[in-house]
């Protein structure tokens, strides 16, 4: 029953959006049909399939190199304690940095290009190294000792115990990282001037007052990340998380 309310409310949300839309009448708020037309004029431009790899491409790496280091950081800090106090003052520093801090200074450090990877990775990594690290905290502590008596090999840890363990930890990082990414890699886009990506199509929408190019591009994000999250979703379902 609750998948079908859930599927309900995308109807629902485009005829409140068409309600509005028609009341107010105004080229600040287009209608879903507008918006629908220009996502199938814009798909069938060859130039399109360029423009959304290449913001997927940025995306997926900063999300990437997040994941391994943050993830590979967090292994090391659970296993010893030394590591783990000597990162926490860096960690907390780099939470701590408002997400726009990140952009503007790297912005100004790094090409246009690389920046939105650099500042994606910057902003995800604190996501994976706390949750995995926690996962390595509510290990059970008996299990640790049993571990380092019978001096069972790293590897075998690894792969039998602590992935296993950190699983639902890393896959909830994951889920959380995936949309952060796109927000911020695209507004990064829309700050640096890139010279493709839909944050260059967001920021010439802006300037020609092109709304319905707007609604159309947020459109295209919406879908990724919904079939980005249903492949994770399914994911879950296939290794019974």
């Amino acid at each position: 029953m609750k998948r079908y309310k859930s599927y309900l409310s995308f109807p629902l949300f485009i005829i409140i959006w068409w309600i509005i839309a028609e009341i107010k009448h105004s080229f600040l708020l287009p209608t879903p049909i507008d918006v629908f037309s220009k996502m199938i004029e814009q798909c069938l431009d060859p130039t399109f399939y360029h423009i959304v790899f290449t913001s997927f491409a940025r995306c997926m790496s900063g999300l990437l190199l997040a994941l391994f280091l943050g993830t590979s950081l967090a292994m090391i800090a659970g296993l010893s304690s030394i590591f783990e106090t000597l990162l926490t003052p860096f960690m907390s520093i780099i939470k701590s940095i408002p997400n726009i801090s990140y952009i503007l200074i790297i912005l100004v450090w790094f090409s246009n290009e690389m920046s939105s990877i650099i500042i994606i990775l910057f902003i995800l990594i604190p996501i994976f190294y706390t949750n995995i690290l926690e996962s390595f905290r509510q290990m059970n502590s008996d299990l640790k000792d049993t571990l380092k008596i019978y001096h069972v090999p790293l590897l075998k840890r690894l792969y039998q115990i602590y992935i296993p363990a950190s699983m639902p930890y890393f896959l909830s990082a994951l889920s959380t990282s995936l949309g952060l990414a796109f927000k911020v890699g695209i507004m990064s886009e829309i700050l640096g001037g890139v010279h493709t990506g839909i944050g260059k199509q967001l920021k010439f929408g802006q300037i020609n007052l092109d709304m319905i190019a707007i609604f159309a591009w947020t459109g295209w994000i919406v879908l990724i990340l919904a079939f980005l999250e249903f492949i994770l979703r399914y994911w879950r379902k296939k290794i019974d998380i």
